[in-house]
């Protein structure tokens, strides 16, 4: 293991000079590494924002019901979506796709393990295994057509 020496943030990228390693032949064979930062050494972030590892596995709380717990994230470029195995996966499918962003994400507490969140009408059965109509009939066969 090799610890960072220097650091610099110029535009768009990291550059990181590791102690111990003097030549850009030692520096290649280092490619691909991850960085690894333990939690204790991690700079404090501001309030709002979140290191993404610690996401996971929160508990997801829609609505004062817990829907599921945050298995995996992903940049999508234009925003992040956090991938939620569902407690009920014949209602909401295999996994729930929610935009972390405020307007969905309205309480996020990492110490508690817990996201709170406001889903859009449909979000959660979206993935469903069937669609929600069908279901409604089956449940109430008195419903569908004549």
């Amino acid at each position: 293991m090799t610890g960072v020496q220097t650091c610099a943030l110029p535009i768009c990228q990291v550059i990181l000079k590791f102690a111990g390693v003097g030549s850009i032949s030692e520096a290649e064979q280092l490619v691909g590494d991850d960085v690894m930062i333990p939690s204790a050494e991690r700079q404090q972030l501001p309030g709002g924002m979140y290191y993404l590892g610690d996401l996971l596995g929160c508990r997801v709380i829609n609505y004062e019901q817990e829907i599921g717990h945050v298995a995996d994230w992903e940049d999508t470029g234009g925003g992040l979506l956090l991938h939620v195995e569902p407690i009920d996966k014949a209602a909401a499918g295999d996994e729930i796709l929610i935009p972390f962003a405020e307007e969905i994400c309205s309480k996020i507490d990492v110490a508690a393990r817990v996201i709170e969140v406001r889903l859009p009408e449909g979000l959660l059965g979206l993935n469903a295994k069937e669609p929600p109509a069908r279901r409604s009939r089956e449940r109430n066969p008195g419903s569908g057509k004549k």
